[in-house]
């Protein structure tokens, strides 16, 4: 017997990746649950609309990712055109919305470390450490090569270390 759905497995798959992207999404609309729900809401729409052209040379994670951080990009171009201009738009966005009163110290401080990096250091970071993609998985993600990506890591690892080095 013939699967009615080619892609039943796929959205299934979708299905169970949604809390990873509400969550990845709240932090890099820096802590609108809102934004990020709708946010998450599009990109679903459209994943489940475009799921047959999805190609396996990427994982589905990346794919549905990729299309959240459109959206998510559209929704910023949307409320606040004239931000888009300028390369640090990310960092005019920031607030404290994310902070966690029972974090400890050290993990709200490495938190604000993090606020205080450019916005395409920031975005290598969430993606690298907090999503965990693979170089060229942020490559499909971000549009930018491989090893500026690799530089904008290593960059804002040295910054974190200075930020986060104690007064003396």
């Amino acid at each position: 017997m013939l699967n009615a759905n080619p892609h039943e497995e796929q959205v299934k798959e979708l299905i169970v990746l949604y809390p990873r992207l509400r969550r990845a999404m709240t932090i890099f609309m820096f802590g609108s649950r809102i934004d990020a729900d709708d946010v998450v809401q599009d990109a679903y729409e459209k994943a489940f609309e475009r799921i047959h052209s999805f190609r396996e040379d990427s994982s589905l994670y990346t794919w549905l990712y990729q299309i959240a951080r459109n959206r998510a990009l559209d929704l910023v171009r949307k409320k606040a055109p004239d931000l888009m201009d300028e390369e640090g738009w990310m960092d005019r966005l920031m607030d404290e919305r994310n902070d966690d009163p029972g974090e400890s110290g050290q993990v709200q401080a490495l938190r604000q470390a993090i606020r205080q990096l450019p916005s395409t250091m920031r975005e290598v970071v969430v993606l690298k450490v907090l999503e965990g993609f693979s170089y060229e998985e942020m490559e499909q993600i971000t549009g930018e090569n491989v090893q500026t990506l690799k530089s904008r890591m290593f960059r804002a690892k040295r910054r974190l270390h200075e930020l986060m080095k104690p007064d003396t």
